[in-house]
């Protein structure tokens, strides 16, 4: 069955709106009207909304949307939370479910992997530290903190090619993270929310891009609170 992006469901899980999201859950025709897998897309995006705007590394003059959002997506949360009759969300396998649909460009690895990681052992990197960069791109976050606790650096730099040209210049997993979670904010914040928060009375809807953009900025924004303090992290809400 293909995706309706313009839902209601996943309009208010966009937008954060709990109100409408706990009367629409609970409606007796919710269970016919949406199948399991919209219902667990918008649940994904509820987390992920969670995770990126509870995040206060902004800016202050976007920091009154951060307040705003960040306290109606944890409202979202307890929905869903007393909906499903669990204390913990689970967050999803970004991966293994959205690996097509996120954003994630990166000059390092993928056809060529073997190839990179041959120069970067060549000019001294140490393999753990390209190790974790591989899977820092694949949002692999139980290799990711088992080679953190056996030693990888998060901040180590690398090398695209013979040139010793660092990659997009930023020299590492943690910056390179930050990087998309500050292009993903941006574009979201732009195009999306602060249009929506200025005029509180026109008729939004979500669509795909908006959808998988906010999945893609929560799983950078996880990423990078994993490379930043793994002990605190945790794989749920």
């Amino acid at each position: 069955m293909e995706i309706d992006y313009s839902s209601d469901l996943l309009t208010y899980v966009c937008y954060c709106d709990y109100e409408r999201l706990e009367k629409l859950i609970y409606s007796d025709d919710f269970k016919e009207k949406y199948d399991r897998k919209l219902i667990n897309l918008a649940l994904d995006v509820s987390i992920c909304s969670a995770i990126a705007w509870t995040d206060r590394g902004w800016c202050d003059s976007v920091i009154h949307i951060f307040n705003e959002f960040g306290e109606k997506s944890l409202k979202c949360i307890d929905v869903w939370k007393k909906y499903l009759g669990k204390e913990r969300l689970k967050k999803p396998n970004y991966h293994k479910k959205y690996s097509r649909m996120m954003y994630c460009h990166d000059d390092f690895g993928g056809d060529s992997y073997e190839e990179d990681k041959e120069v970067n052992l060549r000019f001294g990197v140490r393999e753990i530290d390209i190790n974790l960069y591989f899977y820092v791109c694949f949002f692999d976050f139980k290799k990711v903190k088992e080679l953190l606790d056996n030693g990888a650096n998060p901040e180590a730099e690398f090398y695209l090619d013979e040139d010793l040209r660092s990659i997009d210049d930023i020299s590492g997993p943690i910056d390179r993270v930050m990087d998309e979670v500050g292009f993903l904010g941006n574009q979201l914040l732009h195009f999306y929310f602060e249009e929506y928060v200025n005029d509180r009375e026109q008729k939004v809807r979500a669509y795909d891009s908006l959808v998988y953009q906010l999945i893609s900025w929560g799983a950078h924004t996880d990423m990078y609170n994993l490379l930043t303090d793994k002990d605190n992290h945790k794989d749920y809400l």
